[in-house]
């Protein structure tokens, strides 16, 4: 999956089985922690959405879901591509000197 940098990220998996199924979303194979502002997970009995709500460098990686219940595990994995967008920087010309203009991207 390959996002634009700046983007909303919503991964969803449907799923059916015996309950209750318990779902853990992973990134490179480590827990998902809640805690941050930026990351959120909603599970309901056949489904789980993990949310970026800004997509950034940070956000790349592997990402895979376990689902547990009493017959087993399965495994369900995708790999996140943040591509940067092109900013344009205008330096302040009140503040000291020319207009500058910088073209940074970045491209992962």
């Amino acid at each position: 999956m390959k996002i634009l940098a700046g983007e909303k990220v919503e991964i969803l998996c449907k799923f059916s089985g015996a309950p209750p199924i318990t779902c853990t979303w992973l990134k490179f194979r480590k827990p998902i922690q809640e805690d941050s502002s930026d990351i959120s997970i909603e599970s309901t009995d056949s489904s789980s959405k993990l949310t970026i709500s800004s997509g950034q460098q940070e956000h790349c990686g592997c990402y895979t879901i376990e689902l547990r219940n009493s017959y087993g595990l399965r495994q369900a994995a995708l790999n996140l591509t943040i591509v940067g967008k092109k900013h344009l920087l205008h330096l302040d010309p009140l503040r000291g000197g020319n207009i500058y203009s910088l073209v940074l991207s970045s491209n992962v």
